[in-house]
């Protein structure tokens, strides 16, 4: 497995750095350039035996579009049998399906800071990035493989961080993180989704959202299960903290698990400041905030610039060798 801090200004310099990285780790890279419709965005192409992702950046933001085929002639947004969704009306945000198909996570400050990778080709490729806006503030990217439980079509998932509103940003409860579902939600949510099969074995979308909002169904790791975890850690019997890692389902005429994200688990940071490190045995792993290790104001609706955003003692950490 491989670990970088690459210092970064901007999103377009992220995905750069990305393509960089992921090479490195062992991902196949099919498209790495400037944006051909608007070169204030990298557009950045990559595989590792699943389906494809296409991520691009500019100076504020990063959006991911899962597909079963590629055309690198074709914009992020218009590849063979995509995740996205659009209905052809020459609008490409205008109606729910086509918002909450468009994973968009959004810095609010700019330029940034850096960004930590994370990445290995085992158990399952993954490649995971804590995007430092500025010190102790940050937002989560993660593309990769489950590791999935029995075999079934499928297993390619892409997500992102952020609140559901800024207004609402000083609390843990309207931010989402990689991999959750049922939690609140507004037009402004960042969503992923990942690649699986239907009831009948045929290749399906899901998204990690509320099913009532778009076109899939939905999938993901129960809000309430991992906040459930965060109110019962540290432990307080012992004064230490358990880890976490998100049980994924997909909602195909029931629950069906389907696996976990390798080597990410949610921690507390009661004990922990952003970037601090523990082992494990041999395992060292890296601890961040979902977003800002503070304490803040539930519904508080004043607080709508960046340094209000708060989420808590809730974190992530991601192994680093």
């Amino acid at each position: 497995m491989a670990y970088q801090n690459v210092p970064v200004s901007s999103g377009y310099q992220v995905v750069e750095q990305l393509a960089n990285f992921a090479a490195t780790v062992g991902w196949t890279v099919h498209r790495d350039e400037a944006r051909p419709a608007d070169t204030s965005y990298r557009i950045v192409t990559l595989s590792a035996g699943g389906i494809y992702l296409t991520v691009i950046g500019d100076a504020t933001t990063m959006r991911v579009n899962g597909h079963r085929g590629i055309d690198t002639g074709l914009d992020w947004d218009q590849q063979p049998d995509q995740y996205i969704f659009y209905d052809g009306d020459g609008n490409r945000e205008n109606d729910a399906d086509e918002r909450y198909t468009r994973p968009l996570l959004r810095f609010r400050v700019n330029p940034i800071t850096s960004v930590h990778f994370f990445g290995a080709m085992t158990p399952e490729p993954y490649l995971y990035a804590a995007i430092e806006l500025e010190p102790g503030f940050y937002r989560h990217f993660v593309i990769g493989h489950f590791q999935k439980f029995g075999s079934f079509n499928g297993g390619t998932f892409w997500d992102i961080s952020g609140p559901g509103s800024d207004s609402f940003g000083s609390y843990h409860y309207y931010h989402r993180v990689p991999f959750l579902y049922n939690e609140r939600a507004t037009s402004d949510t960042p969503y992923g989704g990942f690649d699986c099969e239907d009831n009948a074995g045929n290749p399906s979308f899901y998204s990690f959202n509320d099913p009532s909002l778009n076109l899939y169904s939905n999938g993901g790791c129960w809000a309430a299960e991992v906040y459930a975890f965060f109110q019962a850690n540290p432990i307080q019997f012992n004064g230490r903290s358990a880890l976490l890692s998100p049980l994924v389902w997909a909602n195909s005429n029931g629950y069906r698990p389907v696996g976990t994200p390798p080597e990410f688990r949610f921690v507390t940071m009661d004990y922990f400041e952003a970037g601090d490190e523990f082992t494990i045995g041999s395992e060292t792993w890296k601890v961040f905030p979902w977003a800002r290790r503070k304490q803040g104001a539930f519904d508080s609706v004043s607080a709508t610039a960046p340094s209000d955003e708060a989420t808590g003692m809730y974190g992530i950490a991601y192994r680093k060798a």
